[in-house]
């Protein structure tokens, strides 16, 4: 057996695109071109072993998917996988790690068959050669759960988050911020399956975690605010989730700027909790910028779809129902073309029009509302 390596950080994989400040993205494009420049030297350089072409093509493909492009990360990844593999085997870290990155790459453009049977052999090759207890597993579950919960299989999306949730405690302590991170996106999945109580509670530890650990702005938290809001607009605590959105947006304008899909994404939530409290104008000023944002930013289909639905359903609560149908429809259209499965959405939109409590100006029942994405 191979020695039980411990990887020096685990990379924080979310269930949506990875926080970076502006900063890390001015790094990331630098890096980008000095990787470039590398691959070029060591492919005329006859001293350069496989290894060495390996990492510099598994850091190209971080880099990609760093910049959210993902599709060319994924081929940097196979060629890194297929070079460790050759030679160092398929159980050696650097081998499951640059499948890790295959596998997330794959969940982030939608190939997600193919992200979890990658994430599953990774879970498989390091509980073989690292333990079932290892930082590696519990790595390795957490690309698993994220594949899973992005074709909507949430409850093997829980399974494998807890899991490594409960290696990360033992392994690293509970206050641990990779744990924070596991506990916001098992918050996640618990708010898809209708439970956002234990969510909210997952999400308040994490939340601790956080502040205690990172200084104000930090980026990361803009995920975790937005996650809490969403627990909360699931429990209908629409004040709450209307201070933890904006926090969200506060935390993201500082670090990528106003016209980011990350502050776009925050400003969602805080429109979502101004039409749960009957507010159909304020959400109105403040998700017409954030979709504007999404859609010159060429984001996930689906992300657009869901700001488009919440401004429709901010426009029936004002009265304005020519607007509310059109973007009902726009967004209805969006989940259709989209091959990852979101036939729940197509049909809470389907059913929306029939909401007498929507047509009346009052807020729509959770059950009436395409779940967020996960």
């Amino acid at each position: 057996m191979r020695s039980r390596a411990t990887p020096k950080t685990p990379k924080t994989v979310y269930a949506c695109r990875q926080d970076v400040d502006e900063r890390d993205r001015r790094a990331t494009r630098a890096n980008k071109a000095s990787v470039s420049t590398l691959l070029e030297r060591l492919h005329s350089s006859a001293d350069a072993t496989p290894i060495q072409r390996a990492r510099a093509y598994e850091l190209k493909g971080t880099i990609l998917g760093n910049l959210s492009r993902d599709d060319e990360a994924i081929a940097e990844f196979r060629t890194a996988l297929d070079l460790f593999e050759t030679s160092l085997g398929p159980d050696a870290p650097p081998s499951i790690k640059s499948r890790m990155g295959l596998a997330d790459a794959l969940t982030n453009v939608g190939q997600v068959p193919e992200a979890i049977e990658q994430a599953q052999r990774a879970v498989d090759d390091a509980e073989r050669s690292q333990g079932p207890d290892s930082v590696w597993t519990a790595r390795a579950c957490l690309s698993l759960a994220i594949a899973y919960a992005n074709t909507g299989r949430l409850e093997e999306s829980e399974q494998h988050f807890r899991r490594s949730a409960s290696i990360q405690e033992r392994a690293l302590g509970d206050s641990n911020a990779d744990v924070a991170a596991t506990d916001s996106n098992l918050a996640r999945v618990l708010t898809g399956r209708d439970r956002p109580a234990e969510a909210l509670e997952a999400l308040e530890h994490a939340t601790a975690i956080y502040e205690r650990g990172y200084r104000d702005n930090h980026p990361d938290l803009t995920l975790l605010y937005r996650n809490l809001s969403r627990a909360q607009l699931a429990l209908e605590r629409w004040d709450d989730a209307f201070d933890s959105g904006q926090r969200a947006v506060d935390v993201a304008r500082a670090n990528f700027g106003d016209d980011d899909p990350m502050t776009a994404r925050a400003q969602e939530h805080v429109g979502a909790a101004l039409i749960g409290a009957g507010r159909g104008h304020g959400a109105i000023d403040v998700l017409r910028p954030a979709l504007k944002t999404l859609r010159a930013r060429e984001v996930q289909s689906s992300l657009i779809a869901q700001v488009e639905f919440e401004l429709a359903r901010a426009h029936r609560l004002v009265g304005d129902e020519q607007h509310a149908r059109d973007l009902a429809l726009q967004a209805r259209a969006r989940y259709v073309a989209d091959d990852r499965g979101f036939e729940r959405r197509v049909a809470a939109i389907d059913a929306w029009p029939r909401s007498a409590g929507d047509a009346e100006g009052e807020t729509s029942d959770a059950s009436t509302r395409p779940r967020s994405d996960l």
